[in-house]
């Protein structure tokens, strides 16, 4: 019987000390921020529809219909709308 709590003890201590480095992950010090295109190929009003308080798109964003947001946005690069026209 004693042989089995220090049994299970032993591997529990085994099982705890080996998810520590899992559990303590830092996030990275220097953020970065990776530009990326948003496109929609609809021709549609609000083909873009952001249901939203704040919206920050670090790229551009391409639509054949409209934007259509909620809140606050904020976007990093150009914000084209109806571009069926355009090659």
């Amino acid at each position: 019987m004693k042989l089995k709590r220090i049994l299970s003890g032993i591997i529990s201590t085994v099982m705890t000390v080996s998810a520590i480095p899992v559990v303590s992950v830092d996030a990275e010090d220097n953020l970065q921020s990776y530009p990326y295109t948003m496109f929609a190929s609809s021709y549609s009003d609000g083909a873009i529809t952001v249901n939203s308080n704040n919206f920050c798109v670090n790229g551009s964003i391409s639509t054949n219909g409209t934007l259509i947001s909620d809140g606050n946005v904020n976007i990093n690069g150009t914000a084209n709308e109806n571009m069926e026209n355009v090659i």
